[in-house]
């Protein structure tokens, strides 16, 4: 199954604007699968696609599939995008007719607690905690996703790093299978979240740097989970 997932749904902007799913097979580097658009003034439109999701960016491009409504002119698709550190694909979209714009996806794999939401909360419930200074090492920081992810249904993290002066966006799992080739790093974001009650996302996120403050915060609307202590082990230092 593809690393990027298979359910996202979104929007898209530009000049259609309406609603979007996507469904995607395959192995990441062999992407294949269908959009459907349904755009606020033509209607439906069902694209086949195929593509990849290589080092945090998606590249899809697509043919009309069926009929096309009478009256509607349908172009090839390419979509371009990212993925950000929360967990969306932002990027954009265009045709060989010459429309196009922009598009948000969010990920619909969550396996949501069963909850009963009562009265709309008054605001989040959040924790945070200073780290101080420290310098980890290879497998503290696979300690330290583990121990981010473990209360989560998903159990999917982003990791955002600087990479040659360039920063990127990939999934935790992406990340630690070439953490060990890695140079030593200066600033690395791990974040996690999902939704929660009252349609609003529970979220966890820790942002280590040379430079700054080193903390862990978690969100919630329910009463803020705490925050455990992270042990470290000692092997090579990958921020410092």
């Amino acid at each position: 199954m593809a690393n990027v997932g298979k359910n996202w749904n979104g929007h898209v902007y530009g000049t259609n604007i309406g609603n979007v799913s996507v469904s995607l097979n395959g192995e990441d580097n062999a992407l294949t699968g269908l959009i459907r658009l349904s755009d606020n003034q033509h209607g439906v439109i069902v694209y086949d696609v195929t593509g990849s999701f290589e080092a945090g960016t998606l590249t899809l491009d697509g043919k009309p599939q069926g009929e096309i409504p009478e009256g509607t002119v349908v172009g090839e698709l390419t979509v371009v995008g990212a993925l950000t550190p929360e967990g969306r694909i932002d990027g954009e979209w265009s045709t060989t007719i010459g429309t196009g714009g922009t598009y948000q996806l969010w990920p619909h794999a969550y396996q949501v607690r069963s909850t009963n939401p009562g009265a709309i909360p008054e605001q989040m419930n959040t924790s945070s905690r200073s780290m101080g200074a420290i310098r980890l090492y290879a497998d503290d920081v696979r300690s330290l996703i583990a121990q981010l992810v473990k209360d989560f249904s998903q159990k999917r993290a982003v990791v955002t790093f600087n990479d040659k002066g360039n920063e990127k966006n990939i999934y935790a799992d992406e990340f630690e299978a070439i953490l060990d080739d890695l140079p030593e790093l200066k600033y690395l974001k791990i974040s996690v979240q999902e939704p929660e009650m009252f349609g609003l996302n529970r979220n966890a996120m820790v942002e280590l740097t040379a430079w700054g403050e080193n903390a862990i915060r978690v969100q919630s609307v329910q009463e803020a989970y705490p925050l455990d202590s992270f042990g470290w082990g000692a092997e090579r230092p990958v921020l410092g």
